[in-house]
C-alpha cells in the first residue's frame, strides 16, 4: 500500500472544513471566527499527527 506525502495536508483539510460547522453548533456563543479559529487549531494538531504517523509508523 502506497502512502503519499500529500496524505497529511489532506487529512487536515478534511479535519478544517468538517470541524468548522461541528465547533460552531457545539459552541456556546455562535460566532464563526472563534469557531474558525478552533477548527483550524485542531486541523494542525490533525495534520502533525498525520506527519509523525508517516515518519514513524
Amino acid at each position: 500500500m502506497s502512502y503519499s506525502t500529500l496524505h497529511a495536508p489532506i487529512w487536515g483539510l478534511i479535519t478544517f472544513i468538517m470541524g468548522i460547522p461541528i465547533v460552531y453548533l457545539m459552541s456556546e456563543d455562535r460566532q464563526w471566527k472563534p469557531a474558525i479559529k478552533t477548527a483550524f487549531l485542531i486541523a494542525i494538531g490533525t495534520t502533525i499527527a498525520a506527519i509523525i504517523g508517516y515518519f514513524y509508523p
